[in-house]
């Protein structure tokens, strides 16, 4: 049997196919413009807050879900982490979903938890890694920006006090 190269039909079907497998990224879920936008947001954001004396990554915690200016009444934890590095910032958003105990409604308990890890260079935004669902991420992470916001106005308003 005589081998035979793929010849130009071939060539014209297959090379679609390579750039497509390329330009997935290793099988990483690819940013919607709005999610990349809402993702430097909240990196500028967190890191105009600044660091913490003596350390050297940023760590910030917020609450957001319910409506209600009363962080105890609202119901998703979510820990933002930012290592600056030299090429790009690794930015990594905890997410951690609460549930009222019911013998103590003052008292809640973690019922799942998810991560969302990317690196921003610039305006670039790479995810690392995700455990959140495509069609969720963009309502969480516009949830979480306006958490941030209003903490970072609380903030602001209590220095001027």
């Amino acid at each position: 049997m005589k081998h035979r190269w793929i010849g130009p039909v071939g060539v014209a079907v297959l090379i679609p196919v390579f750039i497509v497998i390329l330009q997935a990224d290793q099988g990483k879920p690819a940013l919607g413009e709005d999610v990349a936008a809402v993702l430097l947001r909240l990196h500028h954001e967190v890191l105009s807050m600044g660091l913490y004396p003596g350390e050297d990554f940023i760590c910030q915690q917020f609450f957001t879900g319910k409506d209600d200016d009363d962080d105890t009444n609202k119901d998703i934890y979510v820990g933002i982490l930012i290592q600056p590095g030299l090429q790009a910032d690794r930015m990594e958003i905890r997410v951690t979903r609460m549930a009222r105990n019911p013998r103590d409604p003052q008292i809640s308990t973690a019922v799942d938890s998810r991560s969302f890890t990317c690196r921003v260079a610039g305006r670039s935004v790479t995810v690392v890694a995700s455990e959140l669902g495509a069609e969720e991420t963009p309502m969480i992470l516009k949830d979480l920006l306006k958490a941030v916001l209003q903490k970072k106005e609380l903030l602001i308003r209590g220095v001027r006090s």
